[in-house]
């Protein structure tokens, strides 16, 4: 009867530490997949940045070409038609 029983709580000690470990690998896996959520995360941060940083740059320039072209209209609306 103590044989047995010991047998008993040894394969429950066994199926325990095969869940533990099953468990174990399971959040092994949920912590690299966090991990890699965070990296592309990052990676779209930064990439929305740079788009950011690019519009402004663009909105700027676009600014100044209509800013130098109604210049250019004004300049020429001034200047007598022979040097037009």
């Amino acid at each position: 009867m103590i044989a047995e029983s010991s047998q008993t709580l040894a394969s429950g000690a066994q199926t325990q530490s095969a869940s533990v470990e099953e468990v174990s690998a399971a959040i092994e896996e949920l912590v690299s997949s966090i991990e890699s959520v965070k990296n592309n995360a990052n990676q779209a941060d930064s990439m929305a940045q740079k788009t950011n940083d690019l519009a402004k740059r663009g909105g700027q320039a676009v600014q100044k070409s209509t800013e130098a072209w109604n210049r250019s209209v004004r300049v020429r609306i001034k200047l007598p038609r022979s040097f037009r």
